[in-house]
């Protein structure tokens, strides 16, 4: 069986504003819309890679119940496999927002 996993278009926008605001790290702001474009292709790919190895990202219930994250700092790729399971087949790879891994994603307690 083979999985496709893409960024959404929503996603793909969030990487590229947040790039373009400056908001990252020190090294990307707006005067280089070629940094942009790197970190949008490292993001994609470490999504392209959850198509052979669906269950590459650590869970993190502490965010939502069936969260799974990979890091491209300083973002965060938050994403979902079903079935929800450490073995067996996945049918589907949700990919959720790309998110500045710099926020408090847990939440008060």
């Amino acid at each position: 069986m083979t999985i496709s996993v893409a960024l959404t278009a929503e996603n793909a926008a969030f990487v590229q504003a947040e790039v373009a605001s400056g908001r990252t790290d020190s090294a990307i702001g707006l005067s280089n819309p070629s940094a942009a474009e790197r970190l949008y292709d490292r993001i994609e790919e470490k999504v392209r890679r959850l198509a052979d190895r669906q269950r590459l990202g650590p869970r993190r219930s502490d965010i939502r119940p069936k969260t799974r994250i990979l890091a491209e700092p300083p973002h965060l790729i938050l994403y979902e496999i079903e079935p929800n399971t450490d073995e067996g087949p996945i049918t589907i790879v949700e990919i959720a927002p790309v998110v500045d891994g710099r926020r408090d994603l847990a939440g008060p307690e």
